[in-house]
């Protein structure tokens, strides 16, 4: 044993000189095989057992470690662990490169920090820039389990917290314990502020409580609980249809509390297969929209600006006719998601309500159908894609 420390001891006083070089080389401390032979006008060492490693303020273990001195590069192998506080990077097998700080790591490597942990197929780690890139079966996960982000590509700049997803990116939120409350597709995905904001694009899908939710760009701000939505978003619950050229979703205390329509907002609700035995809907259209939720039913809704309802009426299962209302806001309130009362607010003259009975409902059946297109025309185009 006392050759092996004097060889140990040899070896690492040879790598330590390094002239014309800032930085520390990579020292050997501790191996219990060492062996070496020239390769091509080149010094490989092959070492075995414990091996331990130092640049810097960097810790490297593995079992087993192949090293060309001039290309100053190191294959580890086994169980490889580099600990440099707060990052902790493990694989089966790792390329490092001790100029440049490049790791390379292979056979279920993974990255941690303070607050994620990165796997993937592969990863390159650069630890002078302090960012990994990463491809294959990719997931960049909370400490605290409660975002996960996956997919084919990644870039994680830890030092800025920044990541971008690529390849089919899926971001998902749970709970303390570990029940899922949203997932969202899109064909990108960027983290920014550590986690506090993200944003996605490409086709968009949102599933959060019984929201399915859709459109062209998303911004998720964690923080303030807020998702907002554009270009060509909407959103379906249930047998209802619901868009505008903006939308916001609010959360509180991880529930859907609200959903906020913005510019030429219109909500499409199919009326009960159990009253009408042909597909109708009633139709609810403004410049601006507001949908409030109380455990996951609608409890309350204000359209303002131009504010038009259509609606049948039904008793039991008798078709009794078709209401239309105007004015500058429409309150709508609900028991259980049934609707229990509508209240029409205007300035003196400016508002009407008008009921049609069945025999002269038909011109105002012809008037829903159009204003239906536009909102139909939109989920169709949005589905196909």
């Amino acid at each position: 044993m006392s050759r092996i420390r004097v060889c140990s001891l040899l070896g690492a006083l040879w790598l330590v000189a390094a002239p014309g070089t800032a930085q520390e080389r990579l020292r050997l401390i501790n191996a219990k095989l060492l062996s070496g032979w020239m390769e091509n006008g080149e010094n490989v060492r092959a070492l075995s057992g414990d091996v331990f490693f130092r640049q810097d303020s960097a810790e490297i273990h593995c079992d087993r470690a192949l090293q060309y001195v001039e290309r100053a590069q190191v294959e580890l192998t086994g169980k490889v662990l580099l600990l440099d506080p707060p990052r902790r990077l493990t694989a089966g097998r790792v390329w490092y490169d001790e100029a440049t700080r490049d790791y390379r790591a292979y056979l279920e490597p993974q990255l941690q920090d303070t607050s994620r942990t990165l796997t993937a197929d592969t990863l390159h780690y650069c630890e002078r820039l302090d960012q990994a890139t990463a491809a294959g079966r990719v997931a960049i996960e909370e400490k605290h389990h409660r975002v996960r982000l996956q997919g084919g590509r990644a870039d994680y700049r830890r030092a800025i917290g920044y990541a971008r997803v690529l390849g089919r990116p899926v971001l998902t939120e749970m709970d303390s314990l570990g029940v899922v409350l949203m997932t969202v597709t899109a064909d990108t995905m960027e983290m920014f502020d550590d986690g506090r904001r993200y944003q996605l694009a490409g086709r968009v899908h949102i599933r959060r409580d019984s929201i399915d939710a859709y459109c062209g760009r998303l911004t998720y701000l964690r923080a303030s609980q807020k998702l907002q939505l554009i270009e060509q978003p909407w959103a379906e619950r249930g047998r209802d249809v619901m868009r505008g050229q903006e939308m916001e979703i609010l959360l509180h205390k991880e529930r859907v509390v609200g959903l906020h329509l913005l510019k030429q907002t219109a909500v499409l609700s199919r009326v009960d297969s159990t009253q009408s035995r042909s597909e109708q809907f009633d139709l609810l259209t403004g410049e601006r929209m507001e949908i409030a939720f109380q455990d996951d039913e609608i409890s309350h809704v204000v359209v303002r600006g131009q504010a038009t309802s259509y609606y049948h009426v039904y008793e039991d299962t008798t078709a009794k006719g078709m209401n239309k209302a105007l004015g500058d806001e429409i309150r709508l309130y609900f028991t259980d998601g049934v609707l229990e009362r509508v209240k029409v607010i205007s300035s003196p003259g400016s508002s009407s309500g008008v009921f049609y009975p069945p025999k002269q409902a038909d011109a105002l059946r012809s008037e829903l159908e159009e204003k239906l297109k536009q909102a139909r025309a939109l989920r169709m185009t949005t589905n196909e894609e």
